[in-house]
């Protein structure tokens, strides 16, 4: 689907959600590859300061030094990162694919003085392109790129929480919202068809999948159980869960 441009995933992973607060998230980078994503950069942001834009400029700048300089990368990420984070892409020659949730308005070029909200449209179980425009209302925060739509099938999927785990109510309906809202598609690239583009966005869930090979203590690198609580022993541990995984790709 894509054989010259390497893709990767971007996304925000909590780390220590044994503990009644949750200090740390990683920001993470990793590339698909078939099965698990391997892990390529991270970094160990303090709750705080998650989705701070310098931080993420910061990180992607060093991402791109990570990287030939020839090559045409892919960015996808989750919902959750904003305009600032799509223009700083772009400014690096890449092109990205994210979705858009929440209050966040757009508009589209064949209707530019109509601003929408993801609530505003209505998805198919065929993916459909509406077309090129504008996200942000904001001139100085405006980005420019293509909208594609999709609205899966209700899997009918309940929340099986085990015993003993912590959750917060709050995360599980943001969750239960996400699951009926359709996939409002937000990317840099017209070189895909409505399909393709869907079936890149899906692989996102590689991450998860990563992330849940360094936390499990049965299956994985049992991360879970550490009761490390500085960011330098955190940030220790995280570079060695990577290097293993690497390695144990490599076998």
């Amino acid at each position: 689907m894509t054989p010259y441009s390497p893709v990767f995933l971007v996304c925000y992973r909590c780390r220590l959600e044994r503990l009644p607060v949750q200090e740390y998230h990683i920001l993470r980078a990793s590339l698909i590859c078939d099965g698990r994503s391997i892990p390529l950069l991270s970094r160990l942001v303090p709750s705080a300061k998650q989705n701070n834009s310098l931080i993420q400029k910061e990180f992607l700048d060093e991402l791109h030094r990570c990287v030939n300089p020839k090559a045409k990368v892919i960015l996808i990420t989750d919902a959750g990162f904003q305009s600032a984070w799509f223009r700083h892409i772009k400014s690096l020659g890449w092109d990205f694919i994210g979705r858009i949730r929440g209050t966040v308005q757009f508009c589209l070029l064949h209707d530019d003085e109509r601003w929408l909200k993801i609530t505003d449209v209505r998805g198919k179980a065929s993916p459909e392109y509406p077309g090129a425009g504008w996200l942000v209302r904001a001139e100085y925060a405006r980005c420019s790129g293509h909208f594609y739509l999709h609205k899966r099938e209700t899997r009918g999927r309940k929340n099986q929480r085990s015993r003993g785990r912590l959750s917060s109510p709050t995360t599980e309906k943001e969750k239960q919202a996400s699951a009926k809202e359709p996939w409002l598609i937000f990317t840099s690239t017209e070189e895909f068809k409505p399909r393709e583009i869907m079936k890149l966005y899906s692989r996102r869930m590689q991450i998860e999948q990563n992330s849940r090979d360094e936390k499990s203590e049965r299956f994985g690198f049992g991360l879970r159980a550490s009761y490390s609580r500085s960011a330098g022993r955190l940030s220790v541990l995280s570079l060695l869960a990577t290097l293993s995984t690497i390695v144990l790709w490599l076998i």
